[in-house]
């Protein structure tokens, strides 16, 4: 429940965060509704799409990675609703419409959303097969669309992309999208290192053997009853 709830109070101030970079809504050049409405569309198309496609790909990943004892257990999950594969697959599609959520039509942001459901549901199962530890797929809905949201610029945009045929401005633009997402990779990657080093130097990564066993979400959210006490006695 509180993971929907979350997802649409991020989904409603999403509006603001694309439509409010056109300064003001009573602006008709900057087209604010328009911005509103590929947001909703990227959004309810990637949702969808990772709904329906998370599943598949994990069965997949299952039979061909893991122990055949596996199988089953992934079959009889994927039959479930996955109410966190609709949640993180709008805010996939969120993230990827936003670079472009000026530049694109509505028929675009359906696209763009389609493909960043796909791109969160194969970069999510790829962080697992690579042992990242990504809880929350922070990595699959922020960086991966990310810089797909960034890509879908050339491809989509109106006056300068692809679907244009406006050709001669395409390859300036192709290179700034491009080099835009390797600053960021990049400038990411460091800044990430450096944490994590200063962190693992300091040994702040980890909890107390006792609290790890305990659990960090009863440790610091007070989630502790006395039924558990009991046990842990």
């Amino acid at each position: 429940m509180w993971l929907s709830i979350g997802t649409f109070i991020l989904w409603l101030g999403w509006f603001f965060f694309n439509g409010g970079s056109a300064y003001t809504l009573y602006n008709k050049a900057l087209d604010p509704a328009k911005i509103i409405q590929n947001t909703i569309l990227a959004a309810g198309a990637s949702g969808a799409t990772a709904f329906f496609v998370k599943k598949p790909i994990q069965l997949w990943y299952m039979s061909c990675c893991r122990k055949e004892g596996q199988k089953y257990k992934a079959l009889r999950a994927s039959l479930r609703y996955d109410t966190g594969s609709l949640c993180n697959g709008i805010l996939a599609g969120l993230v990827a419409i936003t670079a472009p959520c000026d530049a694109c039509e509505p028929w675009a942001a359906v696209c763009i959303g389609i493909i960043a459901g796909f791109v969160y549901s194969f970069f999510s199962k790829l962080i697992v097969a690579l042992n990242i530890d990504d809880p929350l797929e922070a990595a699959s809905v922020h960086y991966a669309n990310g810089i797909w949201g960034l890509l879908s610029c050339f491809v989509f945009d109106s006056s300068k992309g692809f679907v244009s045929g406006n050709t001669s401005a395409m390859g300036p633009y192709v290179g700034v999208q491009i080099y835009g997402s390797i600053c960021v990779t990049l400038w990411g990657i460091v800044m990430a290192f450096l944490y994590f080093a200063i962190c693992s130097y300091f040994d702040w990564l980890r909890y107390h053997p006792l609290y790890e066993y305990m659990g960090a979400h009863r440790l610091k959210m007070g989630d502790i009853t006395q039924k558990f006490l009991t046990e842990i006695r």
